[in-house]
């Protein structure tokens, strides 16, 4: 087997697992990096600030929470968690390997597939479990093999909340960002359009309002982007509606969960929370108390907000449900600035590919949309800091630059022949 097909093959193990485990995607990026390394040494290609988009930016973000964790609250804990901002060399990575084989670009795109394709089938199957096979959860649920627990439903008799074999918020974000893709991308293959209904079911069934709501914002971008560019409404991908819209308008159950997003009294959490990290931010406005150390300081500020707001009654929150003010409140306002700074210029990067790469707008419009709903979702969650939710943040970042770029007419060699 060729280094190229061998690439193509982890490829398609990393998109395969990125999501359902975390272990096992970093194993097959491992791999992707030395095969990749090996064929750049083979071809005596050397890095160039080409393969590496909005280098200085990423590194600001890196180094700035770096400066941060030394001046936090634990050194030693903060560094620990820092290194996920290192997570910006899997862009890169597969944007280097995406550039020189568009092979790879489709074995991902399968990987991808088969893995969301798996995942909405399984979230589905739990509520079906849930709602007419009620023992058969209890026993998934008393299991003594622990991969066979993850299947179970999460014990909430009044809302059942689908989540697959990982986390429900999780589950959820990932759902949006990669329904979302499907729907926008759909490039007139009806079978990107089930896939994507399929997604959106799953997202709706898990109950996950940030995601939804972000969902639906980069959708409107979606429509409003295939409208402008092919001068007519992009029907067939409203259509992708029609599975999540059954499961919201036929359950009370989750309608009613939707419906609590707009009811203040129903997110006395989540406003506390919001509150606090203000406070937060107001006494550590510079460097913020350190990554990872929102949950620290929450003995200082958190005790009479808590007796205030707090429904739940139990301290298990790590963070403040906002990627913004957590971010702001760990790193400082330089963190935050420089947070957005990153994610504006990931958007208006992907805006100018849109405009200018006629022959994969499609894709593009449909970053577009992921970007948006990024961006809204993270309002209300902290995506940015899941790994999960990262992984196919960049790979899908890297698919659609990677094809604008158009590498081969630049120079670099093609490794597909």
């Amino acid at each position: 087997m060729t280094a190229s097909r061998l690439i193509c093959f982890f490829i398609f193990l990393f998109t395969l697992t990125m999501i359902p485990s975390i272990s096992s995607g970093y194993i097959a990026f491992g791999l992707i990096v030395v095969t990749f390394g090996y064929q750049m040494f083979r071809g005596k290609e050397k890095i160039r600030i080409d393969d590496l988009p909005l280098f200085e930016i990423f590194m600001a973000y890196v180094l700035w929470g770096l400066i941060s964790s030394f001046f936090g609250l634990e050194v030693k804990r903060s560094l620990h968690y820092w290194k996920s901002d290192l997570l910006c060399g899997v862009f890169w990575v597969l944007y280097g390997v995406f550039s020189r084989s568009p092979k790879a670009r489709i074995w991902a795109l399968k990987g991808f597939a088969v893995s969301l394709l798996v995942l909405a089938v399984l979230g589905l199957l739990q509520i079906v479990m849930i709602r007419w096979f009620p023992s058969f959860n209890d026993w998934l649920v008393n299991s003594p093999i622990g991969w066979l627990r993850k299947f179970s439903m999460y014990p909430d008799p009044h809302t059942p909340r689908a989540h697959g074999p990982i986390h429900t918020l999780t589950y959820g974000e990932v759902m949006a960002i990669g329904g979302l893709f499907w729907i926008g991308s759909w490039q007139h293959r009806w079978g990107r359009l089930c896939l994507g209904a399929l997604c959106l079911g799953a997202l709706v069934a898990s109950g996950s309002r940030g995601p939804a709501l972000g969902f639906l914002s980069g959708f409107m971008v979606v429509c409003f982007c295939h409208f402008l560019f092919a001068n007519k409404f992009p029907w067939r991908p409203v259509l992708a509606l029609a599975i999540p819209a059954l499961i919201l308008f036929s359950s009370d159950d989750v309608w009613a969960r939707f419906k609590s997003a707009f009811q203040p009294n129903k997110n006395r959490d989540r406003i506390s929370l919001w509150r606090t990290g203000l406070k937060v931010l107001e006494d550590y406005p510079l460097t913020g108390v350190g990554v990872a150390h929102m949950k620290t300081a929450w003995p200082n500020y958190f005790q009479s907000e808590w007796k205030r707001y707090m429904a739940s009654g139990k301290e298990d929150w790590s963070d403040v449900h906002n990627l913004y003010l957590q971010q702001a409140g760990e790193r400082g306002l330089p963190g935050l600035a420089v947070l957005l700074l990153l994610l504006g210029a990931l958007t208006y990067r992907t805006y100018r590919f849109m405009r200018e790469d006629s022959k994969n707008r499609e894709t593009h419009i449909a970053i577009l949309g992921v970007l948006v709903a990024f961006l809204v979702m993270n309002a209300t969650e902290s995506a940015f800091q899941d790994t999960e939710v990262v992984f196919v943040f960049y790979m899908l970042l890297a698919l659609g630059w990677s094809a604008a770029d158009r590498r081969g007419a630049g120079g670099a060699p093609q490794w597909d022949g």
